[in-house]
């Protein structure tokens, strides 16, 4: 009887490419174990995780852009009446919050009606506007040259 496992005679060796390189670690490697892929050049270990992490960044930002309800901070439309309100000047002696109550005992929003509420360390829109055309513009002057906006 001939060897070989079918009985056609011995198995021929394995055949080898001349120009394909033998890994370092072939003689330590398991018969069968998949042979490691290489990284392309240049190419990161993380860099799916990077990317993946971008997708999510990007998809936050999205989700919060479409639920935004289109209020923002652009002030009253033009034409619009001024809501009431009296707050203290900065450089006054009072001290508080603003008072926007349109009627006595509002909580939060104030005890007195805003439009009531005056004195010489107050600014009271309702007594503004009672002068005549009111122009009111609020300004931050922290961290910018926003100043030589207004005239």
């Amino acid at each position: 009887m001939t060897g070989g496992p079918l009985g056609f005679g011995d198995d021929p060796p394995p055949r080898r490419s001349p120009d394909r390189e033998r890994a370092p670690d072939a003689g330590r490697r398991r018969a069968g174990a998949p042979v490691p892929v290489p990284r392309p050049p240049g190419a990161s270990r993380y860099g799916w995780f990077v990317g993946v992490l971008v997708v999510l960044i990007l998809a936050w930002i999205s989700l919060n852009t479409l639920r935004n309800e289109g209020i923002g901070s652009t002030g009253i439309e033009p034409g619009e009446q001024l809501p009431p309100f009296a707050a203290p000047l900065a450089l006054g002696d009072l001290e508080g919050d603003v008072n926007v109550a349109r009627e006595p005992d509002s909580g939060s929003a104030g005890d007195t009606p805003a439009c009531e509420v005056r004195g010489a360390d107050v600014l009271n829109v309702c007594e503004l506007a009672e002068r005549g055309p009111v122009v009111l513009g609020f300004l931050a002057t922290r961290g910018g040259d926003c100043t030589a906006e207004f005239d």
